[in-house]
């Protein structure tokens, strides 16, 4: 079964595409320019030997011009504007979703990473070696790793559909793309799934990170006084 959903917005409904059409380019726009910005700046000759605070922010900028980078086809995609192949179409349904998505965990994991550095440094002074250029760069490749494994799932939420194929190429139209992306009929396996993918990469490091802020300004009121 087919699960194309075609949605008309009355006069009276707010239509997302606004959204997706103008607010959107914007945002994006602005933080591209920033990331290049950021980047530009933190990797100065200067700053290339500072703390390792300019390591990670480096490392957050990338991941946010990537995740920038990595949500403008599929934005594309939601105003249909969208390229008609096979592979096009494969991409949209299997990689587009999954990789902006992963690279936007991959980001929140990342600030997880920094704000830890920042108790380690002020919590547990003399654990150096977790400050290090090495664990720093070890626990980048794992934020991604983790969010690509995680994320993965998502590739079968959508599937393709060839219409010359269903209804036959002498009864289809030229002029319309005979590629469609579906919404698969959901398992119960994967709505558990969406439930422990959102808790792990939105929840636990929200309360992650508020743990390990709130632990550094308790050590900061405590050696002031």
């Amino acid at each position: 079964m087919l699960q194309c959903r075609s949605i008309i917005y009355s006069r009276n409904e707010f239509d997302p595409n606004i959204t997706y059409a103008y607010i959107a380019p914007i945002i994006i726009v602005c933080g591209i320019l920033g990331d290049v910005l950021t980047i530009v700046t933190l990797t100065h000759p200067l700053l290339r030997k500072s703390t390792i605070i300019y390591t990670y922010l480096t490392l957050l900028a990338m991941t946010d011009l990537l995740t920038h980078l990595s949500v403008i086809p599929m934005i594309m995609w939601l105003l249909d504007i969208r390229a008609c192949s096979a592979a096009a179409s494969f991409f949209y349904a299997h990689v587009g979703f999954p990789l902006a998505n992963a690279l936007m965990g991959s980001s929140v994991w990342i600030v997880v990473f920094l704000t830890l550095s920042q108790y380690m440094a002020i919590c547990r002074p003399f654990a150096y070696g977790l400050r290090s250029k090495k664990v720093c760069f070890i626990l980048f490749s794992l934020a991604y790793l983790f969010n690509f494994c995680i994320y993965a799932p998502w590739a079968v939420k959508k599937e393709v559909h060839n219409l010359k194929l269903i209804v036959g190429e002498d009864a289809f139209p030229d002029n319309i793309c005979p590629f469609i992306v579906c919404d698969t009929i959901p398992a119960d396996w994967f709505m558990i799934y969406e439930t422990l993918r959102e808790l792990i990469s939105r929840v636990f490091p929200f309360f992650l990170v508020a743990y390990m802020n709130a632990k550094i300004l308790i050590t900061y009121r405590f050696v002031l006084t």
